[in-house]
């Protein structure tokens, strides 16, 4: 029993990098900053848990829990953005270049190479899935440093980082889903890559940082689409 809660070099750097990206949730974000930190501590209390649920309620046996927490935020998230809700409203008082930094947390998904040494991925899979989310880590810091919002080049190069993070996030989230045990109609199961994700503290990344990333990058591009004057000041908090 003991041996199931050793850390392992891949665990490790999944903790440590969450523990960063909560560092970057932006300081403009108010009291909504606060909010990310308790769901992150929220979703580790359940997800720890998930064995003491009943099973329809347990994201690893129920594909339609697993599609409402990792897909259905991101997919609620963006007719608001094009009807300028109040999700917009809210990303309108928030500067992009904090955003944009946020975007370090991809960095997470770099412990997919250590997670191959130890054998749990295939490591064909784990490089390509790992090389991704570094670029997508190391495009967030290169874009916060030569922050140039006035600048053609520099949106174009940010629209063209943020569509290569978004499209890696969606294709991890959607290739999750259809390796789904429960999925029905479906029949690309992928067992090993699945239970990996699917068990703590794997599941922290599929089921927290992924949903995340994906609503951060669809706000991305309504910040990016929609050039308007950056706020001076950080969200109200009222």
């Amino acid at each position: 029993m003991t041996s199931a809660w050793l850390l392992t070099p891949a665990d490790l750097w999944l903790f440590t990098f969450s523990v960063v990206g909560l560092l970057l949730v932006p300081a403009a974000l108010g009291r909504l900053a606060g909010g990310v930190v308790a769901g992150f501590a929220v979703m580790g209390f359940l997800l720890i848990a998930e064995p003491e649920l009943p099973p329809a309620l347990q994201p690893s046996r129920s594909s339609a829990i697993w599609f409402l927490m990792t897909l259905v935020p991101a997919l609620l998230l963006l007719p608001d953005l094009f009807a300028r809700g109040r999700a917009a409203r809210v990303l309108d008082g928030i500067p992009t270049r904090a955003l944009i930094v946020w975007g370090v947390a991809h960095a997470v998904g770099v412990r997919h190479v250590l997670s191959a040494l130890q054998g749990d991925l295939s490591p064909v899979y784990a490089l390509g899935l790992a090389s991704g989310e570094f670029f997508s880590a190391l495009g967030a810091v290169a874009l916060w440093v030569f922050y140039r919002p006035q600048a053609r080049w520099f949106r174009v190069l940010a629209l063209f980082w943020n569509a290569h993070a978004l499209l890696g996030t969606a294709e991890f989230a959607w290739t999750l889903q259809t390796a789904h045990p429960a999925m029905p109609f479906l029949f690309r199961s992928a067992p090993e890559t699945f239970g990996y994700f699917a068990a703590w503290p794997g599941n922290l990344e599929a089921l927290f940082w992924t949903p995340l990333l994906l609503c951060l990058h669809a706000g991305l591009f309504y910040k990016l689409l929609r050039p308007h004057e950056e706020p001076r000041s950080p969200v109200s908090s009222d």
